[in-house]
């Protein structure tokens, strides 16, 4: 797969690699295999229990009365604060990762964008500035959410706009002026829930200098991922995913990991309203599917 690097951080060129010859076996190392002998390496079936855990923390230890959020209606996907190249190379990444996903999208020429990917010098004060504004961007976060973002040590911050419809789509009405609210739905079942989380907007700030020595499709799977679902970066995190990029001391995957198109394939299949749980173990197939694919090659 072809990669781009960052517009703003200049170009790179690779020199050609010369090859050599390989190195001398050690004197007690095993005989090579014969040409005619056929060498298998695999790698251990994955650990359902083991994904479970990990797609639980990536999903934020979600609660079992809500379904995890992801969009019903089409995305479409803006950008700002990186070169016209380098912002059309980003979008046209994110939305092959949405297509192979099923993530819903807009097909028009033009569009309003509902997810937002923001480049800026100072992303905590950004933040910052947008939540001092009650700006509509967080309109959907509670006081103690937007105290919990400020929190985070960046250089990036996520968040997307979730509102509670039930199973049918239908919204909080009021039946008469002054009354409270109501969201009318049915009863649940053992296997699904009576409302669905619809993802309405997303954004996506990240801090310029962060993105220094990074691939645009690196920028772009980590946004997809932030974006396309409400996830928490793994920090000190043990699943393989694109969400370790701007980790510490992490060698960060070039591109979406297994993990990473297993998640998002899982939160975008089956019913919206389903129980989490049944979320979270059809994500964790979805992971393991994913795995083998890759092990088996193309």
């Amino acid at each position: 797969m072809r990669h781009w690097t960052l517009g703003l951080i200049g170009l790179w060129a690779a020199g050609a690699v010369a090859q050599t010859a390989p190195p001398a076996a050690p004197p007690n190392a095993p005989a090579p295999p014969k040409s005619d002998e056929l060498v298998v390496t695999g790698r251990r079936a994955p650990d359902k229990a083991e994904l479970r855990r990990q797609v639980d923390g990536v999903a934020g230890h979600p609660g079992f009365d809500k379904p995890l959020a992801r969009f019903i209606e089409p995305v479409c996907l803006g950008t700002m604060g990186l070169g016209a190249d380098t912002g059309a190379a980003i979008l046209d990444r994110m939305v092959q990762v949405a297509e192979a996903a099923r993530v819903p999208m807009n097909g028009k020429a033009t569009c309003s964008p509902n997810v937002l990917v923001l480049f800026i010098d100072d992303s905590h004060a950004g933040v910052e500035r947008i939540a001092k504004r009650t700006s509509g961007l967080m309109r959907s976060l509670s006081y103690y959410e937007v105290k919990a973002l400020l929190k985070e040590p960046g250089p990036v911050y996520a968040w997307s706009a979730v509102e509670t419809r039930s199973r049918d789509g239908d919204r909080m009405a009021v039946d008469f002026p002054g009354d409270v609210p109501q969201l009318k739905v049915s009863t649940a079942t053992r296997t699904a829930l009576p409302i669905r989380q619809d993802m309405l907007s997303s954004v996506v700030i990240i801090e310029r200098k962060a993105v220094a020595g990074k691939l645009v499709t690196q920028i772009a799977d980590y946004a997809a991922m932030r974006a396309f679902a409400e996830t928490k970066p793994r920090r000190k995190g043990d699943a393989a995913t694109i969400l370790s990029l701007f980790d510490e001391g992490v060698v960060a995957p070039v591109e979406m990991t297994a993990f990473d198109r297993g998640y998002l394939r899982g939160v975008y299949s089956g019913a919206p309203n389903q129980l989490p749980g049944f979320q979270i173990g059809g994500m964790a197939r979805a992971i393991g599917e994913e795995m083998i694919k890759e092990d088996a090659g193309p």
